[in-house]
């Protein structure tokens, strides 16, 4: 009996500790834990999908976000950015050869409605000049971002930016308008001021907190460093990770010279009251 027990108590544990243990809808309409990673594993866990194919041509972005270009090791997963070319397309462009490989990774069907988001990472270094992102997006583009990156016109699903059923939360961004900064697109709103806020190369504890009244960020346990009104984001959203590049007159270019450069998340936490 006494054996039965224990056994149980060690099953209950890991279930609890399970990276990228999603969390049943019961449980998310109860309050409490939406989400938890902390990739003490060896690879990524259903929960994530790698968004493999080629950054926005509209942004000017150059790299291939490639399946190679994500690993976990070490308790985290890392994101890997390269000066190694490589072909890719989406859904509206035709193949190219692009001179840099990156990587993206989304929930694959997990979204959740208003709470907070707690993430511990360690950004690239600025002087790469590369543009890494923590970012939220709204659950009716969750498949079509994974062939599309467009923004500009709807598709599968999901409107176009401007459009009333467009919402993002550009959590936490990082490239030459400000390291790093936050920025909303609130539908026909439209885009939000930055709000920039210096961060460090270390590990940094990001947290946003979405609320029906306000997106706030906070840093490291800090009082909040950025804080804006929430007048359109009401509807479930999805999270990303990624680095990016672009070519000279986007938010580039990348310096060669700094890569390869690594975007390292240690674990991923999201709860609601």
């Amino acid at each position: 009996m006494r054996f039965t027990v224990i056994l149980l108590a060690l099953v209950l544990t890991a279930c609890s500790r399970g990276a990228g243990s999603g969390v049943s809808p019961s449980q998310r309409s109860n309050g409490g834990l939406v989400f938890f990673d902390d990739f003490n594993g060896s690879a990524l866990d259903s929960a994530w999908t790698v968004v493999r194919r080629r950054g926005p041509a509209s942004q000017k972005e150059n790299a291939c976000n490639t399946l190679d270009a994500v690993a976990v090791s070490g308790g985290s997963v890392n994101i890997t950015t390269s000066a190694k070319p490589a072909t890719c397309d989406d859904a509206v462009t035709r193949p190219a050869r692009l001179p840099y490989t990156s990587g993206d990774i989304q929930w694959t069907n997990t979204s959740f409605t208003y709470g907070t988001v707690e993430i511990r990472a360690k950004l690239p270094p600025s002087d790469s000049r590369t543009w890494p992102a923590i970012w939220l997006l709204g659950a009716n583009c969750q498949a079509a971002n994974l062939v599309n990156g467009a923004e500009g016109v709807p598709f599968k699903g999901c409107a176009a930016q401007g459009d009333a059923g467009y919402q993002e939360i550009d959590m936490v961004e990082c490239d030459g308008r400000g390291w790093c900064h936050m920025v909303l697109a609130q539908g026909r709103n439209g885009w939000g001021p930055l709000c920039q806020f210096p961060v460090s190369d270390e590990f940094h504890v990001f947290k946003l907190v979405w609320t029906p009244s306000t997106v706030s960020l906070s840093l490291d346990g800090a009082a909040p460093v950025c804080s804006f009104p929430n007048t359109s984001l009401k509807r479930p959203m999805f999270l990303i990770m990624q680095t990016q590049t672009t070519e000279p007159g986007g938010l580039g270019p990348p310096d060669d010279a700094k890569l390869p450069t690594t975007f390292q998340i240690d674990y991923v936490k999201v709860t609601q009251p």
